[in-house]
């Protein structure tokens, strides 16, 4: 395998991994978009009092903690995508100047 060859595996692999970031958000998102919000909601309705209201609460701050880590799976995407797409043409600039 030639460096170049590994210079665009090494991006293909970036690149891949940054796509499974993105499906792990979108898995996350329709979990508490999904059952979570709908467990939620049934508790809501068919339960009274005060430990209702505390399960709920809690239930609540773990749909946002998802919502959260899920945005922070796309952030990191994004930056990796960047990053391997800046050292993809760091590398491919070195090695032009390593050829002449």
């Amino acid at each position: 395998m030639t460096e170049e060859q590994k210079i665009y595996l090494d991006f293909e692999n970036a690149r891949q991994t940054a796509g499974r970031l993105e499906e792990m958000a979108i898995s996350l998102n329709a979990v508490s978009a999904g059952p979570l919000g709908d467990s939620l909601a049934m508790v809501s309705k068919s339960w009274e009092g005060k430990n209702c209201s505390c399960f709920v609460e809690k239930g609540n701050v773990l749909f946002d903690d998802l919502q959260s880590a899920a945005e922070v799976l796309v952030q990191t995407a994004a930056g990796l995508r960047t990053a391997a797409e800046n050292m993809l043409r760091a590398e491919l600039a070195a090695l032009e100047c390593c050829r002449r």
